[in-house]
Formats: C-alpha cells, structure tokens, sequence
C-alpha cells in the first residue's frame, strides 16, 4: 500500500449497546479521513439495539447482523471477511464503547504506511477519567504475570507514553491490521469468544513477522469496560477469563515453566472455589467454578453453553 487515502473497514461489534453504540458511530461520522466504511456488526442483540442503528445511520453503515452471539472475535471476524470481500486495505477493529478524535484514523494509516504496512495501536484514554490511560500493550507478554511487560494506567504525561515505539501485544479495542495480516495469520480465534483473544491475535502477528506500532499522536476514548460490566454478570467473565487462560497458554506459550507457575496457580485458585462453594451459598461462583473445570477437561471453547448468574 503506498496511498494516501487507502480503503479502511472499521468494525464496531454490537451486543445490546444502542447508546453507546451510538455515540461511538457519531464521532466517526465526523473524522476527516476521507475512505472509510463503518462496519456494524450486530451479535444477536436481544433489546433491538441492531436494528435501531441500522434505521438510524441508514446507509451511513454497513449492517451485518449475526443470528446469535458469537462474542467478539466472531463479529470481527464478520467484519473481516466482509473487508476482504470487498477488497479494502485495512480493517480497523474498534470498541462500541469508545468516542475518536477526528484525526486519529489519519495519523494511523500514515504511520502504517510509513512503516512497513505495519498494525498501528493509538494513545487509548479512558473516558470517565482523562488522566488515565486504558491500554493494554506491550513490548512484550510477560508469561509471569499474564499481561504486558511494562503495562501500566499512570501518569497519561509519562514520556514513554508519548513515544512512538515497536510493540509485540496489544488489545483489539482500537487496532488498525492491514488486510494482508490476515491472509497471512488467518483470522481472530473464535474459540476465545472473548479474553485474550487480543493477546493471541498480536503474538501471533508478531511471531509472524508483521511489526506493531504504538502511535501516540493518535488518540481515542475508551469508556472502560462499560460493555460487559453492563450486559454480563461477574462470572460471566470469571468463567471466560479462567478458562480461556488455559487455552491462550497451552496455544502460544513457549516457556513451560512459567507456563506450569501460572496454570497450576490457577488450577488450585479453581479447586479452591469448587470446594468453598461446596459449602457456601454462592451459587454464581459455584456454577462458573465447575463450568471452567468441565470444559478445560472436555475441550469445551467457543460459544458459551450456559448463562451465569
């Protein structure tokens, strides 16, 4: 790609969010890059929130609704497969739940096409809380502790905060890939349904040779987690993040031991909420602690089967 203005898909999974969603689509409506396609992605919304922003942003948006939930990886991989459909040359994964600068779309293409048609993260803020940063990347995974080296919320003016920098991991809530990543790495992971699904995402790009650049002259709003912590219970999120780390490790890392420290940690956190529960009226805990354990032993990923308390 060597082209200002290259086609850029910007996909915006819905699930039951039509204000938020809302807001986030105005604010692209007004961004100054002049080739971009809102890609809507509804994921079996049950409150009509889909339709709604169809009706609303008619032909501002692309609208693809799925039948069902399939999480967040399977709606962007809706908006994938509709990017390279269509021949675009980059898709932007975005958040439902965060409000852009109007340059920031602009500052990304530039910085990947100045670098190799590199991936391009911005300078994520959260929205409740300006001084704050929402960002989870990395120049490396730490396999110690489950998340990035480095990876840190304060101070917002920290100068290597405000450094363009070579990254290996970041998290899909603002991630410009171009198209050409996924013929080459394939798709996000659908077995994830959500939870590290970033991580292995950008390893895996990394890995394959594809740099990642941190960009903090491009900036967006994040409204931290409001998504899940509106739609889903704790242990919802409990049971994803217990047992997709099981996946996410025996998958990608390349470190046994530390591999073995933080699987066993877990196991025995696992079997000590099975036990309590046992004897405890928790049924949310209780529930989630067992579904964990019956689908690490039956391979169980994907699509959840239940719904938590």
């Amino acid at each position: 790609m060597n082209n200002i203005y290259s086609s850029v898909g910007i996909v915006v999974v819905n699930y039951n969010g039509l204000d938020i969603s809302k807001e986030c689509i105005d604010s692209l409506l007004s961004i100054d890059y002049p080739n971009y396609t809102i890609i809507f992605v509804d994921n079996g919304s049950k409150d009509g929130s889909g339709r709604k922003i169809s009706e609303l942003f008619k032909d501002k948006i692309v609208y693809i609704p799925l039948p069902v939930n399939l999480g967040v990886t399977g709606g962007n991989n809706a908006g994938i497969n509709y990017s390279t459909a269509n021949n675009l040359d980059y898709v932007l994964f975005l958040n439902n739940d965060t409000v852009v600068e109007k340059d920031f779309l602009e500052k990304l293409v530039n910085v990947s096409i100045n670098n190799e048609n590199a991936l391009a993260v911005p300078k994520i803020i959260c929205y409740f809380d300006k001084k704050r940063l929402d960002q989870w990347v990395g120049k490396e995974f730490d396999w110690w502790t489950t998340r990035p080296i480095d990876y840190k919320y304060y101070p917002i003016d920290a100068p290597e905060y405000n450094i363009r920098a070579d990254i290996k991991v970041a998290s899909t809530c603002c991630l410009l890939v171009p198209i050409a990543v996924f013929k080459h790495i394939g798709i996000m992971d659908e077995k994830y349904f959500m939870y590290f699904d970033d991580a292995d995402f950008t390893l895996r790009a990394s890995k394959m040779g594809h740099r990642i650049i941190y960009e903090p002259a491009s900036s967006i709003y994040h409204k931290c987690n409001i998504t899940t912590s509106k739609q889903h219970s704790t242990y919802f999120q409990y049971y994803l993040m217990f047992r997709n780390i099981f996946y996410f490790y025996n998958k990608l890392c390349d470190k046994p031991v530390a591999k073995y420290f933080v699987l066993g940690n877990h196991l025995i956190k696992l079997f000590w909420h099975i036990i309590k529960t046992t004897f405890s009226p928790n049924a949310g805990l209780k529930q989630a602690s067992r579904a964990v354990l019956r689908d690490i032993l039956k391979g169980n990923m994907g699509i959840l089967k239940e719904n938590f308390k």
